[in-house]
């Protein structure tokens, strides 16, 4: 289950186990009925990440995230633990202004 202030318009999530793009409709649904999607190196590929060396992967320069046991974590002045799609995007949006484009 996902918390639906958690997520931003075009955010992926699963809804009844399908990718769905959040939209302003989706807001009105009941936060049990949207999931988060686990993010994997996979998905950081189709999101045109870089594997730059053993569990670490960019993008453009601006994002780097380490693989920590099963956890992606993007650090500059603390630590932040990465662990779904959203949260990835959300990130993503605060450093750069800009959606970053995944098709799921």
């Amino acid at each position: 289950m996902i918390n639906t202030t958690e997520l931003r318009l075009n955010n992926w999530c699963y809804l009844a186990w399908e990718p769905f793009r959040f939209t302003v409709e989706a807001y009105s649904y009941r936060n049990e009925l949207l999931d988060p999607i686990p993010l994997t190196e996979e998905i950081l590929l189709k999101a045109r990440f870089m594997s730059h060396k053993e569990g670490v992967f960019i993008i453009w320069k601006r994002l780097s995230l380490n693989l920590i046991g099963t956890t992606f974590h993007y650090s500059r002045d603390k630590r932040v633990k990465i662990q779904y799609v959203h949260q990835l995007q959300n990130l993503y949006f605060v450093l750069t202004g800009a959606e970053l484009q995944i098709n799921l």
